[in-house]
């Protein structure tokens, strides 16, 4: 959503403040989609697309702050370490396999696409139709 506002309003003259928009959408979103717990940290949606969705678990202590990726198929509730190893194994004798595993020969499951800040395997993965996503 906020990429289609950047859009909209980039470079445009007008009397709307749009960093403050940005902000406020930022912290609502983060709000939203922020799970506590316990006393330990909290759980956010740090990214998806229609076959995953990646979730950052930041664990707070008194010496340590630490954060983990994880990540879940779409209607799946088991979390998985999110490293390139389990995403190859996530479509291992699926149509996406070749596809999959020739992109992450190349790629970290953890680069970030430096304009768009999303993972590079999330957009990789949306140029790929749902439906055409089956088992073998």
């Amino acid at each position: 959503m906020l990429q289609k506002i950047e859009m909209l309003l980039l470079n445009q003259d007008t009397t709307f403040q749009f960093e403050k928009c940005k902000e406020e959408l930022e912290k609502r979103n983060f709000a939203a989609n922020v799970i506590p717990l316990k006393n330990e940290g909290y759980c956010s949606l740090e990214d998806s697309c229609q076959f995953i969705k990646v979730y950052k678990f930041v664990l707070t202590t008194s010496i340590f702050n630490t954060q983990h990726l994880r990540f879940t198929t779409q209607n799946g509730y088991k979390t998985y370490e999110f490293n390139n190893k389990n995403i190859e194994k996530i479509f291992e004798n699926t149509s996406l396999q070749n596809e999959v595993g020739e992109f992450l020969k190349e790629n970290n499951v953890k680069d970030r696409n430096r304009k768009t800040k999303r993972l590079k395997v999330l957009e990789y993965l949306d140029q790929f139709e749902p439906n055409l996503f089956f088992n073998l």
